[in-house]
């Protein structure tokens, strides 16, 4: 069984990918959809709206992952096939326990 080792230039590419991820969507989220998140007054709309957005950013997340998985196949070298899925079972969990409470 062989394995693909990950080269510098691929690790490099990949931490500034995450890096401008995560800056990109901070940005966003901090001025872009804040106020159209919180309902002043209504804390089961907005809990309502964040786990429609979470979701809705979580299935993107892995319909991309997905395409690329197809396109690249050697990215299951760089990044794990858990990955893929995890948001979408943390969000089916939080959903869960939300309503059964």
């Amino acid at each position: 069984m062989t394995t693909n080792m990950i080269d510098q230039s691929q690790r490099v590419s990949l931490g500034v990918a995450g890096l401008a991820y995560l800056i990109t969507v901070g940005i966003y989220a901090n001025f872009g959809i804040q106020d159209r998140l919180i309902s002043a007054g209504n804390p089961a709309q907005t809990v309502r709206t964040i786990l429609a957005v979470v979701g809705a950013l979580s299935s993107a997340g892995c319909a991309t992952c997905t395409a690329v998985l197809y396109i690249f196949s050697s990215f299951v070298n760089i990044m794990s096939l858990w990955w893929f899925r995890s948001p979408m079972g943390i969000l089916d969990l939080v959903t869960s326990f939300l309503t059964a409470v």
